[in-house]
């Protein structure tokens, strides 16, 4: 059952600062996601474990919109 594996969506956001950022991915490839999602313009990634759904993903999104300081949605996710 999928359902056992970790679930990593309710704390796998992750905020993405090109100034934290070297010029080379890590050798552990820890910083790999980030580097992409600088590339791409985008503010952060997001991990999720293999047996969650989207509903938990739409939820970790909005949890962390939600306790934003500044308020407005900063992180986005498309799916379906």
């Amino acid at each position: 059952n999928m359902n056992r594996y970790t679930q990593y969506a309710p704390t796998g956001i992750t905020r993405c600062e090109p100034q934290n950022l070297g010029t080379a991915v890590k050798d552990d490839l820890s910083d790999q996601a980030c580097h992409l999602s600088v590339a791409k313009n985008k503010p952060g990634v997001i991990r999720v474990g293999g047996g969650e759904n989207w509903d938990k993903t739409f939820r970790a999104v909005i949890d962390a919109n939600e306790a934003q300081e500044e308020g407005g949605a900063k992180y986005h996710i498309v799916g379906g």
